[in-house]
């Protein structure tokens, strides 16, 4: 119950610090991160009661995508696996950080912290909230 309250708390936080936007593409580059963190830091178990929604959330995504815009199915593709790789390197899931330790900290130095390496430039995929209402 802890976690699942704690991923509510985290999420917008997770956006910033992983350089993963709040937009259609980076929401699940975002989803494919902690998928892949939290899978390689908990048990089989935990990890699936902890991912439910996100792995339904990815799943629904990839077809949407695909049936309504596919012109974006690439991106989000790309998008995914940079999401996967820079968990690979992560030193433990977003989830499990305590977020008030890092208030005086600058964003830079939180991800050399946590190792978030292949952050995208901020808006790297603004340009998708529209793409995907064509």
């Amino acid at each position: 119950t802890y976690l699942a309250k704690q991923k509510v708390v985290s999420h917008d936080i997770e956006h910033i610090v992983s350089g993963l936007g709040p937009n259609l593409i980076g929401e699940h580059a975002l989803i494919a991160c902690n998928l892949k963190c939290n899978h390689d830091y908990f048990s089989p178990e935990l990890a699936g009661q902890l991912t439910l929604m996100s792995g339904f959330l990815m799943s629904t995504g990839v077809m949407k995508i695909n049936l309504h815009t596919p012109h974006l199915m690439g991106e989000y593709l790309k998008a995914a696996a940079l999401g996967v790789r820079m968990a690979e390197g992560m030193t433990r899931p977003l989830l499990v950080n305590d977020w008030r330790a890092y208030l005086d900290w600058t964003i830079t130095d939180i991800r050399k912290e946590l190792n978030i390496v292949g952050s995208p430039p901020p808006g790297t995929w603004e340009w998708t909230n529209e793409a995907s209402r064509t």
